[in-house]
């Protein structure tokens, strides 16, 4: 193996290296949006839910924040560190 195929097998190591690097950037960040909508979606509830017992808050709105969740658990599951 001559030198010149050397230097091409190690930047397409380092290539690859880099790709995935990129890759697993890019799940962290996917997992950290999620966790923050999942978040506000949540607080979101709690709201609605003492609103509903506590003053003129609508059983209606629980309701929707509550459906917000579940699709939100059945298209994608729980975030990570929940449940």
């Amino acid at each position: 193996m001559g030198i010149l195929d050397k230097v091409k097998e190690q930047a397409d190591t380092l290539a690859h290296k880099a790709q995935q690097s990129v890759q697993q950037g890019q799940a962290k960040l996917d997992a950290l949006q999620y966790r923050r909508a999942w978040d506000k979606a949540a607080a979101e509830l709690g709201t609605a839910y003492f609103l509903a017992e506590k003053r003129d808050g609508s059983q209606a709105e629980v309701a929707e924040k509550l459906a917000v969740l579940e699709r939100m658990a059945s298209d994608r599951g729980l975030p990570e560190g929940i449940g």
